[in-house]
């Protein structure tokens, strides 16, 4: 069985998260008899602007197909439910 990984990252800048993928891809390591390819793409969006959220969201789905899991880490705790948190914040 051959397993295919794909992954999205979003940043401001294209050449930090080219850094970050690469550097992921060099250290993925997987536990198993399994074959294994990650397949890490970089997306460039600034999160305040709800419509560059929309277009990078659509690219993400263009590209990769079905989105099983999310994670969002901005490094900015404030008090707001994911979903509810300002785009102007």
């Amino acid at each position: 069985m051959h397993l295919v990984a794909e992954s999205a990252s979003i940043d401001l800048s294209l050449d930090g998260k080219n850094a970050s993928i690469k550097q992921i891809s060099e250290h993925v390591q997987i536990s198993t008899n399994l074959s294994y390819t990650p397949e890490l793409k970089a997306y460039r969006c600034d999160v305040t602007s709800k419509e560059q959220v929309k277009d990078t969201w659509r690219m993400i789905i263009k590209d990769l197909g079905q989105v099983d899991v999310i994670v969002t880490a901005t490094g900015i705790v404030q008090n707001f439910a994911a979903e509810d948190y300002p785009y102007d914040r």
